[in-house]
């Protein structure tokens, strides 16, 4: 985690450990609630297809809570309650991946029968445990990190990062503002991917609509910013979101702005992978 908004809770799962930890957001940095134990996948490599017994590694958020009636009907020990992970999420799916159901549930026989590392891919905590955090989870907001093992690093390194990320983004929503093509373009990679839309449909989907603009103003407010992974095809790699605000003379629209944005082993500057905007109600 390089940034999260003031306030804002997010759960970090290590596999290695088998350990779940509550952190929460303040201007001081994060401050660390809870350390509580839980189980993973009996396959301990990231996840790639259905049924390969593994839990995700990356960043997801939750979709949904089942509880109540609606667990029952599932069958099953899951505690109180299942909370619905979005596996596969964007960037999964361009890298390939592929199944579903990725939980995190509570059992009400405790962790002893699930450990080690004895489940389907599902996180799996004392049902106990699972309800205590619960109050912390907010659907669609926060942040779910699982991870094999945690890399720590120095407040100057995260300062770094933070540093090269917003001064991306600036370049990034100034040249789309002021419909500077020249500097637009080179802030998304070959490979980029936004829906339907490769690089040369999107670039030309951009320009096609800039001729109708007038007075553009684009403001992004509440930043995230997570550290994803280094990949031997793509590079480093980071996911940012922000709630973007967007405005012309003939349109305006508000909505949840993802980015993956990924820098190549040669290459010094970053770039958009993944673009995705959904509307906020």
């Amino acid at each position: 985690m390089i940034e999260l908004p003031p306030g804002q809770t997010s759960l970090l799962v290590e596999k290695e450990r088998q350990r779940l930890f509550l952190y929460t957001s303040s201007k001081n940095g994060l401050q660390l609630k809870q350390i509580l134990p839980c189980t993973t996948g009996s396959n301990d490599s990231d996840k790639f297809k259905q049924g390969d017994n593994s839990t995700p590694e990356g960043v997801y958020f939750i979709e949904k809570c089942i509880e109540g009636p609606a667990l029952k009907e599932l069958g099953g020990d899951y505690g109180n309650m299942v909370f619905v992970l979005n596996y596969p999420n964007i960037f999964d799916q361009l890298l390939g991946k592929d199944g579903h159901g990725i939980w995190l549930h509570g059992t009400f026989h405790g962790l002893k029968p699930w450990l080690p590392q004895a489940t389907r891919g599902c996180i799996v905590m004392n049902n106990i445990d699972l309800l205590e955090i619960a109050h912390a989870v907010h659907l669609r907001k926060t942040p779910i990190i699982i991870t094999k093992k945690i890399i720590w690093v120095t407040p100057q390194e995260i300062q770094r990062w933070r540093k090269e990320i917003h001064s991306f983004l600036n370049r990034w929503r100034k040249a789309w503002k002021n419909k500077d093509f020249a500097t637009y373009d080179i802030c998304y990679s070959p490979h980029f991917r936004s829906g339907k839309y490769d690089l040369k449909d999107w670039l030309e989907h951009k320009r096609l609509l800039a001729q109708k603009r007038k007075n553009i103003k684009i403001s992004i407010h509440r930043t995230e910013i997570y550290f994803y992974n280094t990949y031997s095809n793509l590079g480093q790699v980071v996911m940012v979101r922000f709630i973007q605000d967007y405005a012309s003379n003939d349109y305006h629209d508000r909505g949840l702005k993802t980015l993956f944005l990924v820098k190549g082993r040669k290459k010094t500057k970053w770039q958009i992978l993944i673009e995705y905007w959904e509307p906020l109600s």
